[in-house]
């Protein structure tokens, strides 16, 4: 009787090694499909890095010709050149190129009934993700080369610290994959995800933040996304006092004007945990959708 127990324990714990085995081979495969099927994916987000990075290039270029002497530091010739305002424009270009079609393309291009009885969605999804966000890697990564090759033949030299912004900026690049990987388990196809996910990243944001600033909040606005990109540049300087208080007069520069309050960047605790909450609520509700939508 003992052995018999045994026995048929072992096999229940085979039984759930093979199910894991067996669903590990799905996702793998599911990584190795969409590396073949998302080249041009892939093609397209690392051009996006270079073109930025020789724009920034021509202008600093040009600016010598006209006599500007290259920064004095290192970091001041990265940050001032390479990490400004369109370098969160690049990951978000990244993040929707790579995310923006992941769940709706199913839907979109009615391939849902020759996927979904062959795999789990769970398997599905993860496999996808993997993949495109380490297409996203490649892409952010190919950015960080181009600058650092062009740091040290300025410079001989470059600050360690690239690697911890390089760090921010692909933990920044997750988090903006997620919500782009969330509208697309809202919306019907790529265009439609394409154009929310620049109308909330691009514009919303920036009115909620610029709406907190004129109306005197001095709460930090780290349920707004795109307040994390500063860290990316913050990181090489971080300031002591990341709060500060200006007065805004409009443009005719008359009477008293009012307190406009302004956080430079989150500290590197709040950036993690904000970053890796956003990530995890969305990606867990893209799931969640995913799993049961229902094709119609």
């Amino acid at each position: 009787m003992h052995s018999e127990q045994t026995e048929i324990k072992k096999s229940r714990v085979m039984s759930i090694q093979d199910i894991i085995y067996f669903g590990s081979r799905q996702i793998g495969s599911t990584i190795k499909f969409e590396f073949i099927r998302n080249k041009m994916s892939l093609l397209i987000a690392t051009g996006s890095s270079v073109f930025i990075y020789l724009l920034f290039l021509i202008i600093d270029l040009i600016q010598q010709g006209r006599g500007v002497e290259l920064p004095e530091s290192n970091i001041d010739y990265i940050t001032g050149n390479y990490l400004g305002m369109l370098f969160p424009f690049l990951i978000m270009i990244i993040g929707i190129t790579l995310g923006a079609s992941i769940i709706c393309e199913d839907y979109q291009k009615d391939t849902g009934n020759l996927i979904f009885p062959k795999t789990t969605k769970f398997r599905l999804l993860t496999g996808r993700l993997i993949a495109r966000f380490l297409y996203a890697i490649v892409a952010v990564t190919v950015y960080y080369l181009l600058i650092s090759i062009t740091t040290l033949a300025y410079y001989g030299t470059i600050s360690t610290l690239i690697f911890a912004s390089w760090g921010w900026a692909l933990l920044y690049t997750l988090a903006v994959f997620s919500v782009v990987v969330f509208f697309s388990s809202l919306m019907k196809n790529n265009a439609g995800t394409i154009i929310l996910s620049i109308l909330i990243i691009l514009i919303v944001f920036s009115m909620v933040d610029s709406i907190l600033r004129f109306t005197g909040s001095s709460i930090e606005p780290l349920f707004i996304l795109t307040y994390y990109s500063n860290i990316i540049t913050a990181i090489f300087d971080m300031p002591v006092e990341r709060f500060a208080e200006s007065t805004f007069r409009g443009h005719g520069g008359g009477g008293d004007g009012i307190i406009v309050y302004s956080w430079s960047t989150p500290s590197i605790g709040g950036a993690v945990a904000g970053m890796l909450t956003y990530t995890t609520l969305l990606i867990g509700s893209s799931y969640f959708l995913f799993q049961f939508r229902q094709k119609k």
